[in-house]
């Protein structure tokens, strides 16, 4: 029946638009062609574009070529190889540099052939930042540890692990290199 089926259809669409707007991330899906099928609120609020605008488009139509052929490229190196693809990237938002994480998927269809593509977009800047202040924290304290030539040693009672490293390591090893070992468990 006719109107049944348009029924399901209608149901189906917004399930998928419910998912898709459930992803607090930029979320789309597109055919094997590229084109859009589908995107979620927070893609519309993203790129100032209205489901209306960007659904049946591809990226050529939507965004600077360069990176349109980007994505394009992206959407067919998953297409071919059926396989998912995650990449960070840096870009520049408003003044302000922001690192994104973008991933990838095939969409199969009934017999398991990529017939689309899924992704999913988020901001990784504040654990890019993090990351990077962690680096520099530890490159700071190696620099310490070796102008004040002393070491340090680390001891963790539950499991037994000992780390050890800079001058400490020398004078039990002949090395300043990070070296651990386990011992029994201490008992109280």
């Amino acid at each position: 029946n006719r109107q049944l089926a348009g029924v399901s259809l209608r149901a189906g669409q917004r399930q998928r638009e419910a998912l898709l707007d459930s992803i607090p991330d930029i979320a789309w899906l597109k055919d094997r062609d590229g084109r859009y099928i589908a995107v979620n609120r927070a893609f519309e609020q993203r790129f100032r574009f209205s489901q209306h605008d960007v659904i049946g488009k591809t990226d050529a139509d939507l965004f600077p070529p360069d990176m349109a052929r980007e994505f394009a490229a992206e959407d067919r190196s998953v297409m071919e190889s059926g396989q998912s693809m995650c990449a960070e990237s840096r870009a520049l938002r408003n003044g302000a540099e922001k690192w994104i994480e973008v991933i990838k998927v095939p969409i199969r269809d009934d017999m398991g052939a990529p017939c689309g593509t899924a992704g999913i977009a988020r901001d990784i800047t504040g654990r890019m930042l993090l990351e990077q202040a962690l680096r520099n924290s530890e490159e700071r304290l190696r620099r310490a540890l070796q102008l004040a030539n002393i070491g340090i040693w680390e001891w963790d009672a539950g499991t037994g692990d000992i780390a050890w490293g800079g001058q400490f390591g020398s004078f039990s090893t002949g090395s300043d290199k990070l070296r651990r070992t386990k011992i029994g468990r201490a008992h109280v």
